[in-house]
This record gives structure tokens, C-alpha cells and sequence, in this order.
């Protein structure tokens, strides 16, 4: 097995209101931002020893949707799957 590094961001639903996005991007808009968009998120880095990429992937699905994710208010998004190296040991 090896060992992957996996991102996973977690935020709210488009159709949802958000009123932590809300209230920012009016501060924002206070300080003359020229922001007109905000998206909130949470990112978990997660560490998941898996045969290849796509055990990684699919492992790191099942604990999206069983727990970091609230699938009735919540979606979230993989990225970043990557083999972790371990240096390599000189005798």
C-alpha cells in the first residue's frame, strides 16, 4: 500500500444562504474591496494509504459523504490526490 495525500474542500450548497458569506462580504464592501463574489470553505488534508490513486480517491468519497459533508446543505470537492514519497534510506 502507499500513502496519498488527498484535499478535500467542503462548502456550502449554491442554493443554500450562507449568512457567514453574507455578513464578510459586506464588511468587505465596507473596506471599498472590489469584491462582488465570496465562497467559504472548509479544506481537509487528509492522509490515506490506499493501492493506487483511485483507492485514494474513492476512500477519501466514502468519508466525504459519510461525515466531512452534510449532503443536505453541504457538497464537496477532491483535489489534489498525490503518492506521498518517503525519502529514501541510505545504510
Amino acid at each position: 500500500m502507499e500513502k496519498f495525500r488527498v484535499t478535500v474542500f467542503v462548502s456550502w450548497k449554491k442554493v443554500c444562504v450562507d449568512p457567514q458569506k453574507d455578513v464578510i462580504l459586506k464588511a468587505l464592501q465596507r473596506l471599498n474591496a472590489n469584491i462582488s463574489g465570496l465562497r467559504i470553505s472548509k479544506r481537509f488534508a487528509l492522509e490515506i494509504e490506499a493501492d493506487d490513486e483511485a483507492g485514494a480517491r474513492s476512500a477519501a468519497e466514502e468519508v466525504s459523504d459519510k461525515l466531512l459533508a452534510n449532503f443536505n446543505i453541504e457538497e464537496y470537492e477532491i483535489t489534489g490526490v498525490e503518492e506521498v514519497k518517503l525519502p529514501a534510506v541510505v545504510a
